[in-house]
């Protein structure tokens, strides 16, 4: 085919490579270029009102516009405002289909609807021929397998198909840039979206993970639907066409019925030939008989009597006439048999093409049962695995909760334990206090022993006295100490048991450290079961999609085998047909306008069949009257023949006599002439009799063909045939050995077509019960497709929640990214605003610093060499450090130097000497400071470094603060670095640079707090000047 190399090379490299087809594949420039070829073969000439040409894209459109979850492609599409024709439109619908892997199913969808396939191709089409269509969606089906990862933006798809690879995000993202719009956002909305895009970047990138399973979850379920909406559709054409089917059959029951009452008056009419062959037989008859008693009077009776036995032969000639018009009814009812005979064939053609679709209905039922079996092991499979997953996760559940409540007993354990060592803990401390307590008493007592031993004063207390006091004393001692010990022991046997408590709670903490840690793992393992669940869940979605749709491409080429073999029977046997029956065409189609009109208008014939049926009746009937008149009249003929015979013998005799006694005539002549009124009266009686019965028999006859000519006005559809039979009639009459003949095949035909109709009624019969099992298989069909249309509406339902919450979850989404987006952009605003008030404040304190550098340098160039201080002239050194003044600039003790005063405004205070303090608290307008000892701790908060940058260089002492005691020299800052200060200071987004000393030393009880180091103010202004250039770029943030 076509598509096939195209299709083979591109699975091939996909197969080969192992990653996404990209636009740098030339197999899919290839297969793009015959695609579109295709999609535009013999395609007819179409225009907007506006002239525009019109193209695929519009029949996609035409197609799919209502179909639900087919148009999620065109709503994305129309949702690219870079598309201009539409040719780039139905390019970029192909590339959506592709990277969706819903191309084969799209087309389908669009094959499957004729007619606006038909409104858009010509006849040379091969989408109009099902057999092509079915070979492209077949082999398009091979590319579901294959991923790509195509660009949505970003080429010119109204001039030409891509060539080469442009990703602007980054590859997790580019599957959301193919993702439709969801029904309830607007053009603004999708322009900012696209707008937003690269804003959304690293956001996208957070939320995508979190959202990959559900959107995974969500395609699969809205693929599942798509598949089952089209399996839905397929089962309904297949129920109409065995509903067309079933009426086919219904309209061959009711031929069937027909031609059952064609039998019946067929039987009739053969009835009716019989009993005319007998009427032929009695007239030949009564021709014989009359003949020889002609002869007989003619021989032996005078002309007189011959004129007389001429009358019978009027009446012998008039049965005659109605012999022939029973004959050309006859063969009037002969030309109908013929008729019938046609149409019967017709019907059984009919019926052979019936039992071939019945065939194939049953082919086709039987791949629908097959189906359903493979469904229902699936459904089975399915389920079985379901359950084991769920018994699974069931028992990880109580082994979790299982652990959990041993945890749970075991931290209740340790927190026993805790309480008790801490109730023995507090038992020993407080038993440590009794006994610290009996010691110091102890100690006591016996100090108390030693003063009253030592002391010997003028009063000298009585030696008893004393003795009894040291043995009280001392029996208090050994009662103290034995109290102490007995302490002693029992403070042992706490530590004992606190050694013990402390030992068992350390038992139960590793216990417990090795439940946690016994309890990570089976969260680790549970965790690990659920994303093997999940996993497994997955493929075996995947599994069922597949299975779904190997199934499907199974059933697609039975049914395309099936149907190719009942279209080369059929062909077959129309060509059979057509050979066989050439000769009988034009009855065919008189059969055909026949049965059109008989199936027009079966009210009409109901009623003309039954009163035919009455017709047929009463000519049954009137036929029965005739056959009992002509047995009453040959009956009647052959007593007055018989008569007629004795008279004639006795008028022999009588002539004997007459000769014999010829002497005698005048009694002859008497007796003669008696005779001759007797056979007068004799024949007037037979005139009589004679004209009575012409007279019955015009009557029946008129009547008769009263009744034939209503029959014929009735049947008008048969005149013309029936002229022709009487045409034939007409050649019959002349040769009546070949109606003989005729008249042998026609029973022969007869008899056959009555054992052919016996057959066809077995096989009617037959049918009926077949019928009866494909309408039993039917009603099972549909329960069955109840049963899955139910089940349809209930995932139906259950995607629409999905759906539902997921654009809810969107909208927020949406609604949140907007307010950061607003906030972003208002705080990058103000931030860029402050960062450039900030540059200029920097820039202008840096000036005031750099002025006040040099004033200071000016002003006291010596001070840099000054060895004592200017106030008290105490001599610098390793333990008197110098400070300058961050106002006049002198050298000065820390005890001289140790003021804080406001220098600038809005700024933090700067240590300055005792003149300097004075002057500024003095100044009008100046702020309040505090003294040395109130305003050291007192130092104003930093800033943070990203509003606010603090001054790097505080005056021109701040270079001294920062060195070592052994540099005494202030730097001098040249003419090229002022230039090069003057230089950066006239750039817009540069910080001039500052010359300060490399070597920064300075303790840090002697810095004020906040201030920084010259290295982090050179460091500063370049790290603002990247964030302003960030801010700038849009990178930021």
């Amino acid at each position: 085919m076509y598509l096939k190399d195209a299709v083979t090379e591109l699975s091939s490299e996909f197969k080969e490579v192992g990653e996404p087809i990209t636009d740098d594949s030339t197999s899919l420039h290839k297969f793009s270029y015959k695609l579109e070829y295709l999609l535009q073969f013999d395609q007819k000439e179409k225009a907007s009102l506006l002239g525009h040409k019109k193209d695929y894209w519009d029949y996609f459109c035409a197609c799919l516009a209502k179909v639900k979850g087919a148009n999620d492609g065109i709503r994305f599409v129309k949702s690219i405002s870079e598309l201009r024709t539409s040719l780039g439109r139905g390019r970029a619908f192909i590339r959506y289909s592709l990277v969706h892997q819903r191309l084969a199913d799209t087309l389908q969808q669009c094959f499957m609807n004729t007619k606006v396939t038909s409104d858009w191709y010509y006849a040379r089409s091969p989408f109009l021929k099902p057999k092509l269509s079915s070979d492209i969606v077949g082999q398009l089906y091979e590319l579901t397998e294959v991923q790509f990862d195509l660009a949505s933006r970003g080429y010119d798809l109204d001039a030409a198909w891509p060539t080469f690879a442009r990703r602007t995000l980054a590859t997790s993202s580019s599957a959301y840039m193919w993702k439709p719009p969801s029904r309830s956002s607007s053009m603004s909305s999708l322009l900012s979206n696209y707008l937003q895009t690269q804003d959304m970047a690293s956001s996208l990138d957070l939320s995508s993970q979190v959202n990959n399973e559900a959107l995974e979850g969500f395609d699969e379920m809205r693929l599942e639907l798509e598949q089952l909406e089209v399996r839905e559709k397929q089962l309904q054409q297949r129920l109409e066409q065995l509903e067309r089917e079933n009426g086919e059959l219904r309209a061959a029951r009711g031929i069937q019925e027909l031609q059952g009452k064609l039998q019946l008056v067929e039987g009739e009419n053969a009835a009716m030939r019989a009993s005319l062959l007998r009427l032929r037989s009695v007239e030949d008859e009564l021709a014989a008989a009359r003949a020889q008693a002609s002869m007989r009077t003619s021989s032996q009776e005078p002309p007189r009597v011959q004129d007389e036995a001429q009358g019978p032969d009027a009446e012998e000639e008039q049965l005659r006439r109605a012999n022939g018009e029973l004959r050309r009814e006859l063969q009037s009812m002969a030309g109908r048999n013929q008729l019938l005979e046609g149409k019967l064939q017709a019907l059984q053609a009919d019926y052979q093409t019936l039992q071939q679709r019945e065939a194939a209905i049953q082919g086709s039922l039987a791949s629908l049962e097959a189906e359903q079996a493979s469904i229902r092991h699936l459904g089975d499979q399915m389920e079985a695995s379901l359950l084991a997953v769920r018994k699974a996760k069931e028992a990880m559940k109580a082994q979790v909760a299982e652990k959990e409540a041993a945890l749970q007993s075991k931290e209740q354990e340790c927190d026993r334990l805790r309480q008790e060592a801490l109730k023995w803990r507090q038992l020993a401390e407080s038993r440590d206090g009794e006994r610290k307590a009996l010691e110091h008493q102890c100690q006591q007592q016996s100090q108390l022993i030693e003063t009253l031993s030592s002391q010997k004063g003028p009063e000298e207390l009585p030696r008893g006295d004393s003795v009894q006091l040291a043995v009280l004393s001392q029996a208090q001692l050994e009662v103290h100490q034995g109290e102490a010990r007995r302490l002693q022991a029992e403070v042992g046997d706490l530590h004992a048991k606190l050694r013990v408590a402390l030992g068992e709670r350390d038992k139960a903490q590793s216990q417990l450290t090795v439940t946690e840690a016994t309890l990570q793992e089976h969260k680790a393992l549970v965790q690990q079961l659920k994303e093997q669940n999940e996993a497994l869940n997955r493929a075996h979605v995947q599994e069922l999609l597949h299975c779904s749709e190997a199934q499907g491409d199974r059933q697609e080429e039975q049914a395309a085998v099936a149907l190719q073999a009942e279209l080369l029977r059929v062909a077959c046997g129309s060509e059979d047909a057509q050979l066989a029956h050439v000769e009988l065409q034009e009855q065919l189609r008189r059969a055909n306008t026949d049965t059109a009109e008989l199936g027009i208008q079966v009210c009409a014939l109901t009623a003309e069949k039954e009163r035919v049926e009455g017709a047929l009746a009463c000519t049954a009937q009137e036929l029965q009257d005739c056959k009992e008149a002509a047995a009453r009249t040959r009956a009647s003929l052959e007593s007055q023949v018989v008569g007629l015979q004795q008279e004639n013998e006795s008028l022999q005799e009588q002539l004997k006599r007459a000769e014999e006694a010829a002497g005698s005539l005048a009694g002859l002549q008497v007796q003669l002439a008696q005779a001759e009124q007797q056979a007068q009266s004799l024949q007037e009686a037979a005139h009589q009799e004679r004209d009575a019965l012409k007279f019955q028999l015009s009557t029946e006859i008129m009547d008769y063909q009263s009744q034939l000519k209503t029959a014929n006005e009735e049947g008008e559809s048969l005149r013309a045939q029936l002229d022709e039979r009487g045409q034939q009639l007409q050649a019959a009459r002349e040769a009546v050995d070949e109606l003989k003949a005729l008249q042998a095949t026609l029973e022969e035909k007869l008899s056959c077509t009555s054992s052919r109709l016996a057959e066809c009624q077995a096989c009617a019969l037959q049918k009926e019960q077949e019928a009866a099992a494909l309408r039993e298989q039917l009603d099972r069909t549909q329960k069955e497709l109840t049963k899955a249309s139910a089940k349809i509406q209930e995932y139906y339902t259950k995607l629409c929640q999905e759906v539902t919450d997921r654009e809810r979850n969107d909208q927020k989404l949406l609604a949140d990214l907007d307010d950061l987006n607003r906030t972003k952009k208002y705080l990058e605003e103000r931030l860029i605003e402050l960062l450039r008030d900030k540059d200029a404040l920097w820039q202008k304190s840096d000036a005031l610093e750099f002025q006040q550098k040099l004033s200071a340098e000016e002003r006291c160039v010596g001070d840099a060499e000054a060895t004592h201080c200017h106030d008290c002239r105490r001599e610098f050194g390793w333990m008197v450090r110098r400070h300058h003044c961050r106002i006049c600039g002198r050298a000065f003790c820390y005890y001289c130097c140790n003021n804080y005063v406001l220098a600038k405004p809005g700024g933090k205070k700067e240590r300055c000497c005792r003149a300097c303090f004075h002057k500024c608290s003095d100044g009008p307008g100046s702020p309040g400071s505090a003294s040395s000892g109130a305003s050291q701790g007192e130092a104003s908060p930093a800033p943070s470094p990203a509003r606010t940058r603090p001054p790097a260089i505080e005056g021109p002492g701040a270079a001294a603060d920062c060195r070592s005691p052994d540099d005494a020299v202030f730097d001098i800052i040249t003419d090229e670095e002022l230039c090069q200060i003057q230089e950066s200071g006239s750039s817009l987004p540069e910080t001039p640079t500052e010359t300060e000393s490399p070597e920064p030393s300075v303790a840090p009880q002697d810095l004020p707090s906040g201030s920084l180091t010259p290295d982090d103010s050179k460091a500063e202004p370049g790290g603002q000047d990247a964030e302003i250039c960030l801010l700038k770029s849009g990178e930021l943030m």
